[in-house]
């Protein structure tokens, strides 16, 4: 998905996140379901890490993203963001997708 693309070089093996996953709020308050909302909660998951597809490594340990630190990185990914709420504001449906694959 176009979210992969930005975590190509960073991410080591590949996870399988549901949308459901990156959509998950962190705060109550961030609850809500417009557009600018679910857009700064899979920024969010992304950017911070940690969100985990409950799939366990070889050596038992729960697998998860991990943290985006360089900021070519970070600006990639927030103009893919920008650029999929600008479609979804304008009424452009977006192809359906049942998880985002973050692969190295």
């Amino acid at each position: 998905h176009d979210l992969a693309g930005s975590r190509a070089n960073e991410l080591g093996p590949g996870l399988h996140l549901s949308l459901e996953t990156l959509l998950q709020p962190r705060r109550p308050e961030d609850a809500s379901s417009d557009v600018w909302s679910c857009i700064n909660r899979v920024q969010e998951s992304i950017i911070r890490g940690g969100v985990s597809d409950w799939h366990r490594d070889r050596h038992g340990k729960l697998r998860s993203v991990r943290a985006l630190r360089g900021i070519d990185s970070k600006v990639s990914l927030n103009k893919r963001l920008w650029g999929l709420a600008e479609r979804v504001a304008k009424g452009e449906p977006l192809p359906p997708v049942a998880e985002a694959a973050l692969t190295a």
